[in-house]
């Protein structure tokens, strides 16, 4: 007896003593897995059983309890919930329609979970927990018990990859262009379909989870924990642990409080074989084929067709084949034996399988690749394509549809895996990557977890992100966005009244000289475009109809440019920037009016209208130029007046089309008649040119 107590009293000592050996703290943890999926459940246990091997109080509600009590475990049995159904109907379903299944689905069984005599004798005990580890897929009505336990530290587990509702949990950038979901056969570097694919879905499952999901598991959760709010435990997490690593899918940037962890339901036993397997494997000595769909798939719900197909094909094959099929066998064959229930770790762990064919579970690649057997995927629903693209693209496998095999291509795939080294050394070397870490994958998930609960007030990995509304983020881009739209199109507006322009040549030297119009005179009709904007938006309308459909008429490539532009840019303008206006100069959009006038007259009489609304604006808004006049030929100005007193406007439309009478004297006239001309709103601006039937000189200001 005495010897007992010494040896007890050595060993606890030496654990003390012992550098690598660091005691915590036991913690009571409650964990909550709802999934009646076996997959999923796997590694989730995995980790509430390593928390309780650490010595912390673990209480775990699971429809899958475990088969044999261990010290430091509790198990909540939710068997009852547990039904297997014909997953394989779920191939014929697109994303969204999974997506919507899959919620509605949840919030049904979260229900039942949650209002059951397990839950309620678990709540009648009056415990307190430090954490509540839940699986963070669809079953947010049991955020009900956060709040019933005074909030908890709050950490979230996947068994599959990222979702984007999990990101946003905590805060995790999450960019659809770059970051292919699960829910799609995309690889990491998308096409430009693919990220317009992928953005729609991640977006519309955003908008689906806050906007329909969570508001139907809040109508559950408040009918258990009163006045709890669904959205914003939802937006509390401490810590995200996802069951997977980038090398199984692709790189992505993750936060500190958001962790990768692989292949947690591996332990390194493999465990024992059956007897009447471990013969089989061990008499195949050309290799054998491992054949399983996993827990959720069974190959008895196939359609007979496939399942003849994929007899023949197996059947006629060399190596051996164990099929895990739990009905009839479809055909007898020699080299195939057929078992309902399989240890796929110990049976993918011994050394004469050679490849695997299974339905794409993100399990049981891991254990493929821990064990290195090459795969040949049917992908059904689910992360099952994402993960067959995976696994073609890493060329350690190869992926057929299963609605779409035949005989032929069956055995040319499965001859592959046999045969070409390829798939063989690819799925080595990512086994030797993923073993090649800084601490084991079950180590790095308690320890983020028992960190967690140390400091579960400190700040130290927390996000800022997390905590900013969809409004402060979009608005700040959004200020961005219309300040760079303000400053790209006040430039285009000053660019625009400089398309005729040639510096250093003032504009209407340069324009009088290149344009030769009006008989070498070049008149400014007082900068009439600045009037342009405040016409009345049908008039302008009727004028620029004209004046472009004019433009090709008009041998001159800068006015068709002009017009292209001022349509494009400077018309929308006027009614969402006008203030933009006020700094145009204008002098070459002058030019470019009056040689169209010249051009058009005679067609278009309604050009006179335009015209004439264009002075009433000019004098409406008080648009001012300087007089300067030296030299005028005094017959022009006898000439002017003549035209003013004897003739109207209508008798000088008619001169003017018919060549009698000059554009400009017709404007001059019009000028006159409005008063403008000599009064000191406007007045008419002469630019040095010389006059080819006199010889005098117009002086420019």
């Amino acid at each position: 007896m005495f010897a007992h107590h010494y040896h007890c009293c050595s060993y606890l000592l030496l654990l003390l003593l012992w550098p690598g050996v660091e005691l915590v703290t036991g913690f009571n943890i409650l964990g909550i897995c709802p999934s009646t999926s076996y997959s999923h459940q796997q590694p989730f246990q995995a980790v509430m059983k390593a928390l309780a091997q650490r010595g912390h109080k673990v209480t775990v509600i699971s429809p899958v309890p475990l088969k044999e009590p261990m010290p430091n475990y509790t198990g909540i049995d939710l068997s009852f919930t547990y039904k297997t159904e014909d997953c394989t109907k779920f191939r014929h379903m697109n994303a969204y329609q999974l997506l919507h299944r899959n919620m509605e689905k949840a919030n049904v069984l979260c229900e039942k979970q949650l209002f059951s005599s397990a839950v309620e004798k678990l709540t009648q005990r009056n415990e307190t927990f430090d954490a509540i580890v839940i699986e963070q897929l669809w079953f947010q009505c049991f955020y009900s018990l956060v709040k019933f336990y005074n909030y908890p530290v709050l950490i979230g587990f996947l068994s599959v990859g990222n979702l984007p509702y999990a990101m946003d949990s905590v805060g995790n950038p999450d960019d659809p262009f770059l970051n292919p979901d699960m829910a799609y056969a995309f690889a990491g570097r998308m096409n430009f379909w693919e990220r317009v694919r992928n953005y729609l879905y991640t977006g519309y499952t955003r908008l689906y989870y806050n906007y329909y999901h969570l508001p139907e598991a809040q109508k559950i959760a408040e009918r258990f924990s009163p006045e709890v709010s669904c959205s914003a435990i939802d937006r509390n997490f401490s810590l995200v642990i996802l069951g997977n690593n980038h090398v199984f899918g692709y790189p992505k940037p993750l936060l500190p409080n958001v962790i990768e962890v692989h292949s947690l339901q591996i332990t390194g036993d493999p465990g024992t074989l059956p007897k009447d397997i471990q013969e089989f494997l061990d008499g195949a000595s050309e290799g054998a084929i491992y054949f399983s769909l996993g827990s959720n798939l069974q190959t008895q719900q196939l359609s007979l067709d496939t399942l003849k197909t994929l007899s023949d094909a197996l059947g006629s094959l060399r190596q051996r084949v164990l099929w895990k099929h739990s009905s009839v066998a479809p055909v007898r064959a020699t080299n195939i034996k057929y078992v309902k229930w399989a240890p796929q770790q110990a049976i993918l762990a011994h050394p004469n399988v050679k490849a695997y064919m299974m339905q794409g579970g993100l399990q049981s690649i891991q254990e493929a690749v821990h064990y290195a057997v090459p795969m040949l995927v049917f992908p059904f629903f689910g992360d099952q394509h994402f993960n067959g693209r995976k696994i073609k693209d890493a060329k350690i496998g190869k992926s057929l549809n299963i609605d779409f095999i035949s005989n032929l291509s069956l055995v040319m795939a499965i001859n592959q895996l046999l045969y070409d080294k390829t798939y063989s050394r690819n799925i080595k070397q990512m086994a030797a990557i993923l073993r090649d870490e800084p601490m084991k994958p079950m180590e790095k998930a308690v320890w983020h977890i028992e960190h967690a609960l140390k400091f579960s007030r400190a700040q130290h990995i927390r996000y800022h992100g997390q905590d900013i509304s969809l409004f402060e983020y979009y608005m700040t881009g959004g200020f961005i966005f219309i300040l760079i739209i303000t400053i790209i199109y006040s430039r285009n507006i000053k660019q625009m009244a400089a398309i005729l322009r040639d510096e250093p040549m003032k504009p209407m030297e340069k324009a009088c000289q290149k344009l030769k119009i009006l008989d070498g005179e070049c008149v400014d009709i007082l900068e009439t475009a600045m009037a342009l904007p405040h016409l009345p938006a049908k008039l302008m309308r009727k004028g620029l109809r004209v004046l472009n459909s004019m433009a090709d008429k008009v041998d001159d490539p800068r006015i068709e440019r002009f017009i292209t532009y001022f349509r494009k840019t400077w018309s929308p303008l006027r009614r969402v920037f006008p203030v933009f206006l006020l700094a145009i100069r204008t002098n070459n959009i002058c030019v470019w009016f009056h040689k169209l006038i010249h051009k058009v007259f005679h067609d278009h009489p309604e050009l006179f209208d335009f015209l004439d609304k264009l002075v009433e604006v000019m004098t409406d808004y008080n648009i001012k130029y300087q007089k300067v006049i030296k030299g005028i030929d005094q017959r022009i100005q006898r000439r002017l007046l003549d035209i003013q007193h004897d003739r109207d406007l209508n008798q000088l439309q008619v001169d003017v089309n018919a060549g009698r009478i000059r554009v400009k004297d017709f404007l001059n006239t019009v000028m006159l008649q409005r008063g403008l001309l000599n009064g000191p709103v406007m007045q008419l601006k002469y630019h040095q040119v010389t006059l080819p039937n006199n010889n005098l000189q117009e002086e420019v200001d």
